[in-house]
């Protein structure tokens, strides 16, 4: 299987580029997503990881969806994975939004990935 995704990546405040540790697990998380939708075409999983990639090891919220794969780095385990993706909608459509009280902290950085 080819590796054929694309990436929207922001650049991370702590080392004033993209993460490349977020985007190799981006990589990951897609690649098992597209051999998940073999068996399954309405797969969908949400879940946490840590990026041990950087000197400060990042906690993250992953999502595999019908639309792709997002991680949100810098956010706890029970953030909102709905309003993180407005949130990420929005920022990249030059929008400003806020998140809900309760919702999580903003994202340091982000990933999207969809498949070519």
């Amino acid at each position: 299987m080819t590796d054929d995704t694309r990436l929207i990546s922001t650049i991370c405040p702590r080392i004033g580029r993209a993460c490349p540790a977020a985007e190799r697990m981006v990589r990951q998380l897609a690649l098992a997503d597209r051999c998940a939708r073999g068996a399954a075409p309405e797969f969908e999983m949400t879940g946490s990881t840590r990026l041990d990639g950087c000197a400060r090891t990042c906690p993250a919220l992953f999502e595999l969806s019908q639309s792709g794969v997002a991680l949100y780095c810098g956010v706890s385990p029970d953030a909102d994975p709905q309003a993180l993706a407005r949130f990420a909608r929005a920022h990249l459509a030059g929008k400003a939004v806020a998140l809900r009280p309760g919702s999580g902290a903003l994202p340091l950085a982000f990933v999207l990935a969809r498949a070519a």
